[in-house]
């Protein structure tokens, strides 16, 4: 059992429950009753990627992840806090970061996206450490 949880494929079942339980909340943020689940959701999505990290074999692969998910957050802040039009980027939105939109429990969605780069750097530097530990 440890070792299903620790593998690639624990977080690829996680990242796409957790982006089905979250995708409402992240297309209209409007469920005050269940906003709790739904960053309860986005707490046990992040505990699954520690789990991995800290557990499994291969932490260059959360680096990679999260590495993508830190860029598509800072390009998300922008566009959301100025505005701009960005048809373009919904697609690669809905796929990374639908998991983490429990986050909009917390704050507004403009800063939701601070708190997944806050917590994709963190993951970063988590992974990082493991994989120097690995040599």
């Amino acid at each position: 059992m440890k070792k299903v949880l620790t593998s690639p494929i624990s977080v690829l079942i996680a990242h796409i429950l957790a982006t089905l339980a979250n995708f409402a909340y992240f297309v209209s943020g409007t469920a005050p009753l269940l906003k709790w689940l739904f960053l309860a959701v986005t707490l046990l999505y992040i505990g699954a990627w520690l789990l991995y990290i800290a557990k499994g074999r291969y932490p260059k692969a959360a680096t990679v992840v999260f590495s993508v998910i830190l860029a598509v957050s800072v390009v998300g802040f922008i566009i959301a806090k100025f505005a701009l039009l960005a048809d373009w980027f919904i697609i690669p939105a809905a796929l990374l970061v639908t998991p983490f939109a429990g986050f909009e429990a917390l704050v507004k969605p403009t800063y939701c996206w601070l708190i997944i780069a806050a917590v994709s750097v963190v993951m970063i530097v988590l992974s990082l450490r493991k994989k120097n530990e690995l040599r």
